[in-house]
Protein backbone atom coordinates (compact mmCIF):
# COMPACT_ATOMS: atom_id res chain seq x y z
CA UNK A 1 0.00 0.00 0.00
CA UNK A 2 1.27 3.69 -1.05
CA UNK A 3 1.59 6.36 1.39
CA UNK A 4 -1.70 8.21 -0.81
CA UNK A 5 -3.60 4.34 -0.47
CA UNK A 6 -3.38 4.33 3.54
CA UNK A 7 -4.48 7.98 3.77
CA UNK A 8 -7.32 7.62 1.08
CA UNK A 9 -7.93 3.87 3.22
CA UNK A 10 -8.00 5.95 6.81
CA UNK A 11 -10.21 8.33 5.36
CA UNK A 12 -12.56 5.93 4.16
CA UNK A 13 -12.41 3.25 7.33
CA UNK A 14 -12.78 6.07 9.97
CA UNK A 15 -15.86 7.19 7.92
CA UNK A 16 -17.33 3.82 8.07
CA UNK A 17 -16.33 2.90 11.57
CA UNK A 18 -18.23 6.75 12.47
CA UNK A 19 -21.56 5.79 10.06
CA UNK A 20 -21.39 2.32 12.32
CA UNK A 21 -21.08 4.15 15.52
CA UNK A 22 -23.96 6.78 15.05
CA UNK A 23 -26.40 4.22 13.26
CA UNK A 24 -25.55 1.41 16.35
CA UNK A 25 -26.31 3.99 19.35
CA UNK A 26 -29.28 5.02 17.46
CA UNK A 27 -30.30 1.47 17.42
CA UNK A 28 -29.65 0.00 20.76
CA UNK A 29 -29.20 2.96 22.75
CA UNK A 30 -32.12 3.90 23.30
CA UNK A 31 -34.47 3.14 26.44
CA UNK A 32 -37.84 4.96 27.06
CA UNK A 33 -36.64 7.56 29.71
CA UNK A 34 -32.93 6.97 29.97
CA UNK A 35 -30.92 8.63 27.56
CA UNK A 36 -28.22 6.86 28.16
CA UNK A 37 -25.68 6.32 24.89
CA UNK A 38 -25.06 2.73 26.50
CA UNK A 39 -28.21 2.09 27.55
CA UNK A 40 -28.21 -1.93 25.56
CA UNK A 41 -24.92 -2.32 27.59
CA UNK A 42 -26.52 -1.17 31.08
CA UNK A 43 -30.07 -3.42 30.35
CA UNK A 44 -27.52 -6.26 29.49
CA UNK A 45 -25.67 -5.41 32.68
CA UNK A 46 -28.54 -5.41 34.68
CA UNK A 47 -30.16 -8.78 33.59
CA UNK A 48 -26.31 -10.08 34.13
CA UNK A 49 -25.40 -8.95 37.07
CA UNK A 50 -22.19 -8.02 35.50
CA UNK A 51 -20.67 -4.59 34.42
CA UNK A 52 -21.59 -2.62 31.30
CA UNK A 53 -17.93 -2.89 30.60
CA UNK A 54 -18.08 -6.52 30.89
CA UNK A 55 -21.29 -6.57 28.48
CA UNK A 56 -18.83 -4.79 26.18
CA UNK A 57 -16.14 -6.51 26.48
CA UNK A 58 -18.22 -9.79 25.87
CA UNK A 59 -19.62 -7.98 22.70
CA UNK A 60 -16.50 -7.24 21.63
CA UNK A 61 -14.83 -10.75 21.40
CA UNK A 62 -17.20 -12.18 19.12
CA UNK A 63 -15.54 -9.77 16.85
CA UNK A 64 -11.84 -10.69 17.82
CA UNK A 65 -12.21 -14.18 17.94
CA UNK A 66 -13.99 -13.97 14.29
CA UNK A 67 -10.40 -11.97 13.34
CA UNK A 68 -8.42 -14.57 15.11
CA UNK A 69 -9.81 -17.24 13.06
CA UNK A 70 -9.56 -15.86 9.65
CA UNK A 71 -5.85 -14.64 10.55
CA UNK A 72 -4.72 -18.02 12.15
CA UNK A 73 -7.15 -20.71 11.44
CA UNK A 74 -7.78 -19.88 8.22
CA UNK A 75 -11.75 -19.74 8.96
CA UNK A 76 -13.51 -18.20 5.91
CA UNK A 77 -16.42 -15.02 6.90
CA UNK A 78 -19.50 -15.89 5.88
CA UNK A 79 -21.96 -14.05 7.46
CA UNK A 80 -19.48 -10.80 7.85
CA UNK A 81 -16.80 -9.66 5.68
CA UNK A 82 -13.53 -9.45 7.72
CA UNK A 83 -13.45 -5.56 7.53
CA UNK A 84 -16.63 -5.29 8.62
CA UNK A 85 -15.08 -7.52 12.13
CA UNK A 86 -12.48 -5.08 12.01
CA UNK A 87 -14.98 -2.01 12.15
CA UNK A 88 -17.11 -3.41 14.59
CA UNK A 89 -14.07 -5.06 16.99
CA UNK A 90 -12.78 -0.78 17.07
CA UNK A 91 -16.24 0.21 17.92
CA UNK A 92 -16.16 -1.63 20.60
CA UNK A 93 -13.29 -0.28 21.88
CA UNK A 94 -14.10 3.12 21.38
CA UNK A 95 -17.09 2.49 23.49
CA UNK A 96 -15.42 1.02 25.97
CA UNK A 97 -13.28 3.84 26.30
CA UNK A 98 -16.02 6.13 26.31
CA UNK A 99 -17.89 4.04 29.09
CA UNK A 100 -14.36 4.84 31.26
CA UNK A 101 -14.07 7.78 30.24
CA UNK A 102 -17.62 9.06 31.25
CA UNK A 103 -18.02 11.21 33.62
CA UNK A 104 -14.01 11.62 34.03
CA UNK A 105 -11.39 14.39 33.98
CA UNK A 106 -10.18 12.54 31.11
CA UNK A 107 -13.02 13.21 28.72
Amino acid sequence: MTHAGFEDFIKKFLAELGHTLVQGNKEYGHSGDNDSAFANFERAAKALRVSREDVNRIYAWKHEDAINGYLYRGIEQIREPIRGRFIDKIAYDIIWAAMILDGGDDG
